[in-house]
């Protein structure tokens, strides 16, 4: 028997008016209505996400910021992944030392710490390709050891493991 449908937002479950169409908001009714979790799953944060729940009287668990943040269908933070200070001060330095501009997400918003020119040029990088290349290679070792393990939530509850 299915016991949970995972779905993305952007490309998967909103159509190209970022709109969940009739016909999913059905099929996710009915299936929550068969016992069948339903989960969105996105790189979003919880306050891009609350408009699209409340327009569409969805109740849902949602795994955010691409799973840095859990929350049940009430809105409750299950688990979350945060950073130490430590390791995001080094990625920040080594990301200006290669004329790169970091944007960091909270549950509430998206902010750069740099000036709204140089957040522009990261934008403009980012749409190449190129940012998230050149962040994987260049902060993988600096992250390592310091992401901590989520441990389940308990029983029924989402949890994230990092």
């Amino acid at each position: 028997m299915l016991k949970l449908i995972a779905s993305d937002l952007d490309g998967t479950l909103l159509n190209q008016q970022q709109k969940i169409s009739p016909l999913n908001r059905y099929a996710i009714a009915k299936a929550q209505e068969k016992g069948v979790r339903f989960v969105i799953a996105t790189g979003r944060n919880y306050a891009r996400v609350q408009d699209l729940l409340t327009e569409n009287d969805l109740h849902c668990d949602l795994l955010l910021m691409n799973g840095s943040e859990v929350r049940d269908a009430q809105g409750k933070i299950i688990s979350s992944i945060n950073l130490p200070m430590e390791p995001l001060e080094q990625v920040v330095e080594l990301l200006h030392a290669h004329g790169m501009e970091p944007e960091f997400m909270t549950n509430r918003e998206t902010c750069s710490i740099d000036p709204p020119e140089q957040a522009l040029r990261s934008c403009a990088l980012r749409m190449q390709g190129r940012f998230l290349h050149l962040v994987l290679e260049l902060v993988e070792e600096f992250l390592d050891g310091f992401l901590p393990v989520v441990a389940p939530a308990g029983a029924g509850g989402l949890a994230a493991h990092g």
